[in-house]
């Protein structure tokens, strides 16, 4: 649907489209640009697990959602390495131009490094032992 349009953009140049590949570890490090396609959905509510694998990568992530997605929430924290982009054709062909554009630089990387802390699986079990143990304490209050 995306690939008629990119030679009328200029795209050819700068965007490969690969498709489906038998190895994708490896196409993810031979990529510049990683993309995300989400449903198009008036309520979105999921968050595509491939978006978080592309992000604890140092590529360039073009989202395809709605707006208002948790995709395009969660890459409003690394709008400097992300792109996000409607299902519309031609934004998206815009996007992928733009994505294009990105170097990838140290600073990018601390971005993205930053932004997501948050969301380690440390960051994530402290929180939930954190948690467990003010429930605990509630508990042991109300006795």
């Amino acid at each position: 649907m995306v690939a008629p349009m990119l030679p009328s953009l200029g795209l050819t140049r700068n965007v490969t489209l690969l498709g489906q590949v038998a190895q994708p570890s490896l196409a993810i490090r031979q990529a510049d640009i990683l993309v995300s396609i989400d449903a198009d959905d008036k309520d979105p509510v999921f968050l595509p697990s491939k978006l978080l694998d592309y992000l604890s990568t140092d590529r360039v992530v073009l989202s395809i959602s709605p707006r208002g997605s948790p995709a395009e929430t969660m890459l409003g924290l690394v709008p400097k390495s992300s792109v996000q982009s409607s299902h519309d054709l031609v934004a998206i062909a815009n996007a992928m131009e733009k994505a294009s554009q990105i170097t990838w630089t140290a600073a990018l990387d601390l971005e993205r490094r930053e932004a997501l802390a948050n969301f380690t699986s440390a960051c994530l079990g402290n929180k939930a032992v954190s948690f467990l143990q003010q429930i605990a304490q509630r508990q042991s209050f109300s006795k």
